[in-house]
């Protein structure tokens, strides 16, 4: 099989999985818009992030687990589990800013903006720009972010999006 190629099960899974109906698109898209509107889901979000700037932080510095944790004065337990990116903990500031700066890393100020200003990725792609200018456009300014979907600023282009408006 060449490397451009779909495997004949992943074939088959697309051309058994039916087409979204334009309302269906919409209703997704309204979906995914929604979430930057829960806290629940953005406080997981903000979690996720940090775990994964943890855990990529202790790779290129070649640290495991168990060394972590006697660096950092705990319990492999304890950092496994702050470390689980399946079940996300409710974890301190304090917590955040030890773990960060037992790998010689300092956290930021959490940076707040107005939520009316952040436009979520489906937002966008309701919009009317074409496919080829969305896979062209950089969703994120963080150049050392690994983010898929993360929010871009709004400009005045926006204020008259009503499916926007109406999320906001």
């Amino acid at each position: 099989m060449k490397q451009d190629e779909l495997s004949p099960e992943l074939q088959a899974l697309l051309d058994e999985t039916p087409i979204l109906t334009e309302q269906e698109v919409k209703e997704l898209g309204d979906a995914v818009a929604a979430l930057d509107f829960d806290p629940e889901f953005v406080a997981d979000c903000i979690k996720g992030d940090f775990v994964n700037d943890i855990l990529c932080a202790m790779d290129d510095q070649g640290v495991n687990k168990n060394q972590l944790a006697k660096k950092w004065g705990k319990s492999r337990q304890h950092v496994g589990k702050i470390l689980d990116k399946e079940k996300t903990k409710n974890f301190t500031i304090d917590t955040i800013v030890s773990l960060s700066m037992t790998l010689g890393l300092r956290p930021q100020c959490i940076k707040l903006e107005p939520m009316k200003a952040v436009v979520t990725q489906a937002a966008v792609m309701r919009s009317k720009i074409g496919i080829e200018e969305r896979l062209r456009l950089n969703w994120c300014n963080d150049p050392n972010c690994s983010c898929a979907e993360p929010p871009v600023v709004a400009d005045e282009s926006y204020a008259a999006d009503e499916s926007y408006a109406s999320a906001a």
